[in-house]
């Protein structure tokens, strides 16, 4: 007969496996967020644009004209020259984010 600690020892391997797989393949998902994104949206990332240079006020002006049901709610600027992103709000907290380039 098994040692009750031995068999709670099992049981507790056949339910916190599961767990820890996807906490490991979640992880290796987040880790490469970046690099699958650039993949997956490179002709939005990368397109061409007519405009050669912006600022950011006259961007937010622009996003504002042409979303006016939407607010802004976020504006990350982060590093990297295609990584300034502005998160937009809709009433019932729906979020959209758009890429600025500097």
């Amino acid at each position: 007969m098994y040692n009750p600690f031995q068999r709670l020892h099992v049981y507790a391997a056949f339910f916190i496996t599961p767990l820890l797989l996807t906490l490991v393949i979640s992880g290796i998902g987040y880790l490469f967020y970046n690099e699958v994104e650039n993949v997956v949206y490179e002709d939005e990332f990368f397109g061409q644009t007519d405009r050669t240079f912006q600022s950011l006020d006259d961007g937010i002006e622009d996003i504002q004209h042409s979303y006016h049901d939407l607010s802004i709610s976020k504006v990350s600027l982060l590093d990297g020259e295609y990584n300034n992103r502005v998160t937009l709000e809709d009433e019932t907290g729906n979020q959209t984010d758009l890429c600025l380039f500097r």
